[in-house]
């Protein structure tokens, strides 16, 4: 027997992909915080979108309980499946767009100038550049974008930009 007070039926955790006596096998009563040990189950029943799994989940009740409230629980997912359909009936197909969408553009290519002897620094990490020509450790550099405009986006000792 595995931790939890049961072992999983193989069958079951095929068909459906859990054994809901996993949610099902609690302590009456109030656990330590006054809830009902059974509104994880409550609130897992609420999501099943398929009536074959509710089939699995009331087969468990029974064998567990059986317990009015979560039949009544169960029962009532039932309904509003009934009423609005199992998921794949409620999805729609995806619609294929008549222009497709565009490509992105590949990021423009840009280079840091060090400010004070206008040489190409190599970034070593979000806030420090190397200066060959210099060979030293700044912060002080612009970004500028390769064959294109320039970007005055100086960034200053704190990461922000450098005010004129």
């Amino acid at each position: 027997m595995r931790k939890g007070g049961f072992d999983p039926d193989p069958d079951v955790v095929e068909a459906i992909g859990e054994d809901p006596r996993r949610y099902l096998l609690v302590d009456a009563g109030r656990d330590q915080l006054g809830d009902d040990p059974l509104l994880f189950a409550k609130s897992r029943i609420e999501g099943i979108d398929r009536l074959d799994v509710l089939d699995y989940w009331l087969d468990a009740e029974v064998e567990v309980g059986p317990r009015k409230k979560v039949i009544a629980w169960i029962n009532r997912r039932k309904d509003e499946l009934e009423e609005i359909g199992e998921r794949p009936d409620r999805l729609e197909p995806r619609q294929q767009t008549e222009e497709p969408t565009p490509e992105p553009e590949a990021p423009e290519e840009t280079e840091w100038i060090h400010e004070p002897c206008g040489s190409v620094a190599e970034q070593e990490s979000s806030r420090t550049w190397f200066c060959p020509e210099c060979e030293q450790r700044t912060n002080r550099v612009e970004q500028r974008v390769v064959d294109g405009p320039a970007a005055p986006a100086a960034v200053a000792t704190d990461g922000g930009e450098v005010s004129s």
